[in-house]
């Protein structure tokens, strides 16, 4: 299952966010750069559907085929995760992290899930022929304390190669955001980088992580955190951007500003946005589009159906309808 490797740009050039990267076709060229760069792949031929790449997270969905017999070893400075998504496949694959010992199995599962943590060796033989459709997820340690906090401390990661620990919905939902990134907006993302992070940990972390915390933050530091939001609807708000305001960590900012105030920080800021949406379909000739980009929304249709979803009316009946809804 964990063959094909996509290269994975360095840490010096890797964006800090960016999510709508175009997709790519890696070249024999690439390939070969790859293999120089960090170890030996299997040789594939290998196509990018999408990319997305936000908190230190970049994720990518790939189609590879194989046939015959082929070799690999690999060791990364990320940490690094392959979902299995499709596959029509007839190969056995001998594999083991940090060698000698290793184990034979054959990946045509879809759920298959392999973990590798930064600076582990991994080391393959492939027999066989097929295709297989996967994601390839990238993380970046110091990601780690700055989506869970630091009190993380020596937690790190055990090798997998197996059943897949994550919840499939959390993997669907990623691999949506690869292909149609511009489709969603930054807090989306960022909170689905912290869930998986989360998620990772607590199922293949080296020891039990604790409960999150609700951190205790007071009203006039939140306050701050709501004044950002009113100030910036028209631009795309991230939640790294809104912790930092109040010296939280992501996962315990998310969970402290829900408490507080009974709805996820994404959920809340798509409320904002759609309150200020309402009054201005209702005061000015603003076309629907024009509305769209003056509460952040990457496009009129993205807009309408956010609109119609939680308002119950398509922007331009609402408007014809003079009809207000309460908030």
């Amino acid at each position: 299952m964990n063959a094909g490797f996509p290269r994975m740009p360095s840490p010096r050039s890797q964006p800090s966010r960016s999510l709508a990267e175009p997709p790519t076709e890696r070249s024999a060229q690439e390939n070969a750069e790859a293999d120089a760069d960090a170890g030996r792949y299997f040789s594939a031929r290998r196509g990018t559907e999408g990319t997305f790449a936000v908190a230190g997270l970049t994720c990518s969905i790939h189609t590879a085929s194989y046939r015959g017999t082929a070799e690999a070893e690999v060791i990364l400075p990320q940490h690094v995760l392959v979902f299995g998504l499709e596959r029509e496949s007839g190969i056995v694959i001998e594999e083991s992290v940090n060698p000698p010992r290793g184990s034979t199995r054959s990946i045509a599962a879809p759920d298959d899930c392999f973990i590798l943590p930064s600076g582990h060796r991994y080391t393959a033989k492939m027999k066989g022929h097929g295709s297989q459709r996967y994601m390839f997820c990238g993380l970046e340690h110091p990601a780690v304390a700055r989506l869970l906090g630091d009190e993380v401390g020596d937690l790190e990661l055990r090798p997998l190669l197996g059943p897949n620990p994550i919840a499939p919905g959390l993997v669907e939902r990623l691999a949506s955001l690869c292909l149609t990134p511009g489709d969603f907006p930054l807090a989306y993302a960022e909170s689905l980088a912290s869930m998986l992070v989360v998620e990772l940990f607590r199922a293949n972390g080296t020891k039990p992580m604790s409960a999150p915390l609700t951190a205790n933050v007071g009203s006039s530091r939140f306050k701050l955190v709501l004044d950002f939001v009113e100030e910036h609807l028209d631009h795309d708000i991230g939640l790294i951007e809104l912790a930092s305001l109040v010296g939280l960590s992501v996962t315990h900012f998310s969970h402290a500003f829900k408490a507080a105030y009974g709805v996820s920080p994404y959920r809340y800021i798509m409320q904002r946005r759609l309150k200020r949406a309402k009054t201005l379909l209702r005061t000015t000739d603003d076309t629907v589009a024009a509305v769209a980009a003056r509460v952040g929304f990457s496009s009129q249709s993205r807009f309408s159906g956010a609109f119609a979803s939680l308002i119950g009316s398509a922007p331009s009946a609402y408007r014809s309808a003079g009809v207000i809804v309460p908030d």
